[in-house]
């Protein structure tokens, strides 16, 4: 499944392609916030099919559905929920690889970009692009689907994409189309966001462990003070009943 490219604007520069295109199909909330990680929409890599007829309808099924069905049943087992944890799983863990192998060395800065990456900001636009909101199964007459549950489509859809290869042993599959999916190549500001993190990253650190020191000696001097307070209490305290006990037995 290849975004949808059959309406060319080659007035429009590719970056405002995805927004224009959402637009034209008049169903993109206004409400949405823009993807924190911008990506080449003409470029995304294919999608896995999804094989298993079962497993395509939950990935596209929200929990309102069977609940409306059988209200007695588990909704767990017949919506998106289990494949959208299987696929921010594999998600996360593939974009972890990727950055780690574009020189991301640096636990903050390996944290910040993994989460822009993954986050339904990002996500839900990757879902619209590839067009997963069409067939998307819900009780309420929505005329846009929420942003997160767009971004929960995606990584449902990847889920669901990876136990079905995974039963007929071809999770290389899912696999070839991660790898794919997060080269740098398709999305833009990868390597430039990368490169302004290892450039500032230095002093950035140096900032912080100056904070810590400067917060570490602060507590350490409320806790001098606290414990100071307390021997000075528990001092007049002692003077206290030993003067008493002094005037009683005088």
């Amino acid at each position: 499944m290849k975004p949808d490219t059959d309406i060319a604007f080659p007035h429009l520069p590719i970056e405002q392609f995805d927004r224009y295109a959402h637009q034209l199909d008049g169903l993109l909330d206004a409400h949405w916030a823009p993807e924190v990680f911008p990506f080449n929409h003409l470029s995304l890599p294919r999608l896995p099919e999804i094989k298993n007829p079962e497993y395509a309808l939950q990935a596209r099924t929200h929990r309102s559905i069977p609940a409306r069905i059988d209200p007695d049943g588990d909704p767990e087992l017949e919506c998106l929920n289990f494949f959208e944890t299987v696929g921010d799983g594999l998600l996360q863990g593939q974009v972890t690889r990727a950055l780690v192998a574009s020189g991301c060395n640096v636990a903050d800065d390996l944290t910040v970009l993994r989460s822009k990456l993954v986050c339904n900001s990002t996500l839900s636009h990757v879902a619209w692009a590839y067009r997963l909101h069409h067939g998307y199964r819900h009780t309420q007459q929505m005329k846009s689907p929420h942003q997160k549950l767009m971004g929960d489509l995606f990584e449902a859809y990847i889920g669901a994409a990876w136990m079905d290869a995974r039963e007929r042993g071809t999770e290389r599959e899912v696999d070839d189309f991660l790898l794919e999916f997060f080269k740098p190549a398709h999305w833009p500001q990868w390597q430039p966001m990368l490169q302004e993190m290892l450039r500032t990253g230095p002093q950035k650190r140096q900032g912080k462990v100056a904070q810590y020191r400067l917060n570490k000696a602060k507590r350490q001097r409320e806790a001098a003070v606290k414990e100071a307070a307390k021997v000075a209490g528990v001092k007049a305290a002692v003077e206290t009943v030993q003067g008493s006990l002094g005037r009683t037995n005088a």
